[in-house]
């Protein structure tokens, strides 16, 4: 009888959760889409900032190789220009970010990876 119950209360709350509309928060309607449109992946806190001020955090859960997530974060960032980003990496990917690219894009023209030391600098002057 108990195993009745408890099937009852969990089938009505299923009911409950699956026909109660749910409302897309303002700062997420103003997102483009797909970000807008993120339930579960895409939060923002709001704590307590300097001189009275508030500071905005959004979190947004990615996959590690995946285009979509690639995309959102693109999204995330052009949309909200945020002054500081916050990374959680594994392990693994930390290199990835320390070791420098051979040449970088600088307005359309490639410009040489400027961590040549000083001895090679001046050779290549002679």
């Amino acid at each position: 009888n108990n195993s009745s119950d408890f099937n009852t209360i969990v089938n009505s709350n299923n009911n409950i959760n699956n026909t109660t509309p749910t409302t897309i928060p303002e700062w997420k309607q103003r997102l483009p889409f797909p970000l807008n449109n993120k339930t579960k992946t895409l939060q923002r806190i709001v704590v307590p900032g300097p001189v009275g001020r508030t500071v905005e955090i959004y979190l947004l859960g990615t996959a590690h190789v995946s285009k979509d997530s690639s995309r959102d974060v693109r999204l995330l960032l052009e949309s909200l220009e945020p002054d500081i980003i916050f990374l959680e990496l594994c392990d693994q990917r930390i290199p990835m970010l320390l070791t420098p690219p051979p040449a970088t894009m600088d307005n359309e023209n490639v410009v040489e990876d400027q961590s040549q030391s000083e001895e090679e600098e001046e050779e290549e002057e002679e």
